[in-house]
């Protein structure tokens, strides 16, 4: 099962997807957790410590291409699901695989574009079908992964929001567009 967390900054997104990863691991379950959020503390949530968390080394764009096979454009990994597991993965308490996507490109006057992260994370979700028979994904807040198609192969999206007015009306835009997204 490929499961996505997604809603507004503060919403609990991070807290409700360590919560499942933990849930899942301590049942038995293989999980690999994704971290897709450029403000990572996914780590936090799983039981890494502050210091090792600092010390995950942020998967890179570069695992994956874009490559063309028969006229179709798709994303391909450039390493094997080892690899990266072994060179980028930090293990987190109840066995839980953890990786954590890139930060963003600065360009000028202090803006990052998240592109190649967003493109990083959507083929790992799709890709990492070995190494979990779980993978939860902490998304970034905002609908950006939604216009990306970052979540677009997950099987579950859990759109976390606060008990208030604006935040619940928020959800129901991420399920809108997550709707909207599936049909086109």
């Amino acid at each position: 099962m490929k499961i996505a967390t997604v809603g507004k900054g503060g919403s609990g997104k991070t807290t409700v997807a360590g919560t499942l990863s933990r849930i899942l691991a301590r049942g038995g379950g293989k999980v690999l957790a994704i971290d897709g959020d450029p403000n990572p503390n996914l780590a936090l949530t799983l039981g890494i410590s502050r210091e090792a968390a600092d010390d995950i080394r942020a998967i890179p764009s570069s695992v994956m291409q874009v490559v063309e096979r028969e006229g179709d454009r798709r994303l391909a990994m450039t390493v094997s699901e080892d690899e990266l597991i072994s060179n980028y993965a930090a293990t987190a308490p109840d066995g839980i695989e953890l990786i954590v996507m890139g930060k963003p490109v600065h360009g000028s006057a202090g803006s990052g574009c998240m592109c190649a992260s967003h493109r990083a994370v959507r083929g790992l979700i799709s890709e990492m079908s070995g190494h979990g028979e779980h993978t939860v994904t902490d998304m970034e807040a905002g609908l950006e992964h939604l216009k990306r198609g970052t979540a677009r192969n997950v099987d579950l999206m859990l759109v976390v929001a606060k008990p208030y007015y604006r935040s619940c009306r928020g959800a129901g835009s991420y399920a809108e567009h997550s709707q909207h997204r599936r049909r086109g």
